[in-house]
């Protein structure tokens, strides 16, 4: 039996093509669990043989909804948009070679410096895309449980697919295509303040702020959940570029190692000159209104799934917090309201429970007496009845304890004279 769960799996890799999940409790389940791309074990009576050979384990089978519609999906979510980041920043890095080759002859000479190219994707551009791929998420996950739709982007491969990576590679040839010829069509032939050239290790230090500046703001973009670890990587990969670089090109570092940290005094031509940083900005701010631009096309002409459910979840965050509102500006007239339908409530309460005394309350209502005594009782306990002085030793209060006793009392008779009718025989 072991291995026909097991063939049954191999078949449908084979024939659907698809990517499949086995879930099982026992040892006879084992099989089935590693042939599946995705085993689950759930740890009960049977033992422990699915769990040890599974891929996740939970106690209770009602937590794989969970596990696929949230946890999975944000798993396929986040490794696209870490890719697709990732992808970006390196073409974007790398093609800028490609154009300064153009006017090199194509020789060996490099358009970043070495250090640049040692700690781009080390130091510059590392924990941003880390932290993307852990925390970020599109929708939250309440809407990702009532609207599964947004599963099937994940077995569709929407969000990462090979048409979304040609298109990055596009992009990432766009980009360097910016940043260079920005950077050297506007800086080529110009002289700074003193007088000098300004020359090609100048415009190195201006290409590679840019390229760290540019994709910082890039990741701005990408996230759509922030948090305080989300400003706090980014603000703290931005000041660290200005703090290596500085410890680079200074003069320490030249002393230990020349041949590898030759661009000694660099840093006060290019960050205290205004030249190389009206470069900087203009290259930032056509970058951000035509990615801004971008996005607001895409979001009016090409909307996805994403965006249209972001939208609902807006929606309902906007009439939740309504209800809230609406909660919080109840006035006291409104909870004393409450506390009187509590009290009513409690009135119902004690009626079932005389009826459970065979105090026969079906007669009672009939002849009117339980409504009349129950209307004594409201007034007694509702806030109207205190606002009017109706409290314990009052005149007032004396008064509605002496008419629930006259209540009481006529209750009573008219239960007597109840008993004796239902006594006699019918005849019929």
């Amino acid at each position: 039996m072991n291995f026909i769960k097991a063939e049954v799996v191999e078949l449908i890799k084979k024939s659907e093509k698809c990517v499949t999940l086995a879930i099982g409790d026992g040892a006879n389940d084992v099989s089935m669990i590693k042939a599946a791309h995705l085993g689950i074990g759930i740890s009960g009576l049977e033992g422990t043989q699915a769990v040890l050979a599974s891929d996740f384990s939970f106690a209770q089978f009602r937590f794989l909804e969970r596990l696929l519609f949230i946890h999975g999906r944000y798993s396929y979510y986040r490794m696209s948009i870490f890719l697709d980041y990732f992808l970006l920043k390196n073409f974007s890095f790398t093609f800028s070679q490609f154009w300064y080759g153009i006017y090199c002859m194509f020789s060996a000479t490099k358009v970043y410096d070495d250090m640049m190219i040692a700690v781009f994707n080390v130091v510059y551009t590392a924990l941003p895309p880390i932290v993307l791929a852990l925390f970020d998420k599109d929708v939250n996950e309440r809407t990702s449980l009532r609207y599964p739709q947004l599963y099937k982007l994940g077995q569709e491969s929407k969000l990462f697919n090979l048409g979304t990576f040609g298109w990055v590679l596009v992009r990432g040839i766009l980009i360097s295509l910016f940043f260079f010829f920005m950077t050297y069509l506007t800086m080529n032939e110009m002289e700074q303040d003193n007088g000098l050239p300004i020359d090609y290790n100048v415009f190195q230090v201006t290409l590679q702020t840019q390229v760290v500046l540019v994709m910082t703001l890039q990741m701005c973009f990408v996230t759509r959940n922030w948090t305080l670890i989300n400003f706090s990587v980014l603000f703290a990969t931005t000041i660290a570029f200005f703090i290596f670089s500085g410890a680079f090109y200074s003069q320490g570092a030249y002393n230990i190692t020349p041949g590898t940290f030759n661009l000694m005094g660099v840093i006060p031509h290019v960050w205290a000159e205004p030249i190389p940083w009206l470069n900087i900005f203009a290259t930032l701010a056509i970058y951000l209104m035509i990615l801004l631009a971008a996005r607001f096309l895409k979001y009016v002409l090409f909307k996805d799934v994403q965006d249209e459910f972001m939208v609902i979840q807006q929606k309902e965050k906007a009439e939740l917090k309504k209800k809230m509102a609406d909660n919080l500006a109840e006035t006291p007239f409104d909870r004393a309201s409450n506390m009187s339908t509590r009290s009513r409530t409690k009135v119902k309460s004690s009626f079932a429970f005389s009826a459970a005394d065979n105090q026969k309350p079906g007669e009672m209502i009939r002849q009117g007496t339980l409504r009349r005594s129950v209307r004594s009782i409201r007034s007694y306990r509702s806030p109207r009845a205190r606002r009017t002085g109706q409290t314990p030793g009052s005149p007032q209060h004396q008064n509605a304890q002496d008419r629930i006793k006259q209540d009481i009392d006529l209750t009573e008779e008219r239960k007597k004279t109840v008993d004796s009718i239902d006594s006699i025989p019918m005849q019929f």
